[in-house]
């Protein structure tokens, strides 16, 4: 009996599955409570030596020693830099988030075999997916910028699979995803009132400002912010009176950073609207009509705040009439779709290779991206490849329509409604402000059946 015993400690797999999770959650808060040690202790041996250099080792050295010990804490910090993605590198095309993302592959690899591995339908529709992304390679338009987009997409469906296997219980998940609102918080903070620089279309008249003046993309940083202003909502929910009283601060500050900095409208809009679509799909029939009446409350609150930031000096006058006045027609988006269609015409079933219709639109004449997420899809991998993604949502929205934990359901909702609307005017399926969101709505799926059968 004392040899099964140790056998079954051993082996995490045939061990309770409860206590397992709770063992991995106290090993992420544990993780959670040292790196916040290194990082007091970095901050106090720069302000005293002035070296950051050797700080940044400090902290460094202590998150690579965390990741290797824990995934999920890997996968925490790896959320935070979203909207870091392009402004702390180490040279233009290899960025901190990147050596993040490699640190927790190695570490999940050293663990692979913790967990039995998670294969359900949505996870091999990503798998043709990604094959066949692969496959395009051989008929694309531009090979030299094809692989690129290769290696970034197999990347963001690698963390993809990392992070539905390592994470199986709500406790983790919830934690995890702090990540997200813990970087849109540093963002917003940065933008508002930290030293920034402004985009090259039009400087400082239109006032769309980043981090840092070569790297930094103000879309990627309204998208980041958006996603951790959805994921805000969620950790404060049901929470006491001084958490939630900070959480419509933090919110307030992510949305006036949206409008005002990024001045990312799709991604303002997304923000407001996924959490409301969310609130109104997770009610009970009996209570729905009640949920759509403070829906249209809080719609309401949100575009009044809107106006007012719209009237106050926080905006300058181009960014203003840019804003309130610039449409689908007059951003040309209507002749790129138009254009795009064209191209799914030409070749409807294999495309031009994945992220090639802007190259197969220059041969037209006309260059630039379509701006449109699935007519992109359609024109990069054709039909093959985006039947694949559109049967992907629709199953996940099947799946989370049936969870029973109203936060679950409630978060579920509110990614794959970001999933879908981000779209509408920006290619983003190669991205990660496209997979993180995909990941977080698969998960709350996965973790509401793992409950049930526990």
């Amino acid at each position: 009996m004392i040899q099964q015993a140790k056998s079954r400690a051993n082996n995490p797999i045939n061990s309770d599955p409860a206590e397992q999770d709770h063992q991995d959650f106290r090993h992420l808060i544990r993780c959670v409570k040292i790196f916040g040690v290194a990082c007091v202790i970095a901050c106090v041996f720069y302000l005293l030596t002035r070296e950051k250099n050797i700080a940044q080792g400090i902290l460094g050295s202590v998150f690579v020693l965390l990741a290797l010990y824990h995934t999920p804490f890997g996968l925490m910090v790896l959320f935070t830099f979203l909207g870091l993605e392009n402004v702390m590198v180490f040279r233009p095309d290899f960025s901190y988030s990147k050596l993040i993302g490699i640190i927790v592959l190695v570490s999940y690899l050293l663990k692979v075999f913790r967990y039995p591995f998670v294969m359900g339908v949505p996870q091999r529709l990503i798998l043709f997916f990604c094959l066949w992304c692969w496959a395009s390679y051989f008929w694309c338009v531009k090979p030299d910028a094809t692989m690129p987009m290769l290696q970034m997409l197999t990347l963001q469906i690698g963390v993809f699979f990392i992070m539905v296997n390592v994470i199986r219980d709500k406790k983790s998940f919830f934690v995890v995803l702090g990540g997200f609102a813990a970087g849109a918080i540093i963002i917003s903070w940065l933008l508002m009132f930290g030293t920034v620089a402004y985009t090259t279309f039009s400087g400082e008249q239109m006032g769309r400002a980043v981090l840092a003046e070569e790297h930094s993309n103000p879309v990627i940083i309204g998208r980041a912010i958006s996603i951790g202003f959805i994921v805000t909502c969620l950790i404060f929910w049901k929470s006491n009176k001084i958490l939630r009283l900070s959480a419509y601060a933090v919110m307030a500050l992510m949305f006036v950073a949206m409008l005002t900095r990024t001045q990312s409208r799709l991604a303002l809009f997304v923000a407001v609207l996924a959490p409301i679509f969310a609130f109104i799909m997770t009610a009970d029939k009996r209570y729905r009509v009640k949920r759509l009446i403070s829906a249209a409350l809080i719609a309401g609150v949100a575009y009044f705040f809107m106006g007012f930031v719209l009237k106050s000096g926080l905006m300058t006058d181009m960014a203003r009439d840019r804003f309130v006045s610039q449409g689908f027609k007059e951003s040309g988006r209507l002749e790129m779709l138009a254009d795009g269609l064209r191209l799914i015409a030409s070749r409807p079933l294999h495309g031009y290779g994945i992220g090639n219709s802007s190259y197969a639109r220059t041969g037209r004449g006309k260059g630039g991206s379509l701006h449109h997420n699935f007519v992109s899809l359609a024109a990069d991998v054709g039909l093959v490849g985006l039947v694949p993604v559109v049967l992907l949502l629709i199953i996940l929205y099947m799946q989370i329509y049936r969870i029973t934990d109203p936060r679950l359901k409630w978060l579920g909702m509110a990614m794959l409604f970001y999933v879908v609307v981000s779209g509408i005017t920006a290619v983003t399926y190669i991205q990660k402000d496209f997979w993180y969101p995909l990941q977080i709505a698969a998960l709350t799926a996965l973790l509401s059946r793992d409950e049930k059968r526990t």
